[in-house]
């Protein structure tokens, strides 16, 4: 009978450490879509210049949003709407910053760890910052 509850305690012991193990994948592989997320878009503003929901000026925007559905990413609202410059659908914020040298742009995206019957418990953000821009820089 020893044998028998030895055995159960240690497959419980190999399954909660399986289990530690593929959430921790999880978040790694739900950090790395997020990180990269950022970086596109903080890529595509530097590229334009600008961040515009106008539409004479929507470039940016427009190649945001394909790219962010190329790569997969989350649909959802930005948790922070005050000063936020996105209203495309996707889960992202774009802040605009006026600096002394220019001005830059914020951006903050969102992990997602979403459980089907919990749903989204927390949803960490991972920010970044465009360089200065309307500065012409001399190197």
């Amino acid at each position: 009978m020893r044998e028998a509850i030895g055995s159960s305690l240690l497959l419980n012991i190999v399954v909660v450490f399986v289990s530690l193990i593929i959430l921790f994948f999880v978040g790694i592989l739900s950090y790395t879509k997020a990180y990269k997320a950022k970086n596109r878009i903080i890529d595509v503003i530097e590229k334009y210049g600008t961040y515009s929901e106008v539409p004479e000026t929507q470039d940016a925007s427009d190649e945001i949003i394909s790219s962010l559905s190329e790569m997969g990413y989350q649909l959802g609202a930005c948790k922070n709407t005050s000063g936020n410059l996105n209203n495309t659908g996707y889960k992202y914020c774009v802040y605009r910053i006026e600096s002394s040298e220019g001005y830059y742009y914020k951006v903050t995206t969102y992990i997602q760890f979403y459980f089907p019957i919990i749903g989204d418990l927390f949803n960490p953000p991972v920010s970044g910052e465009t360089k200065i821009l309307g500065k012409s820089y001399n190197y």
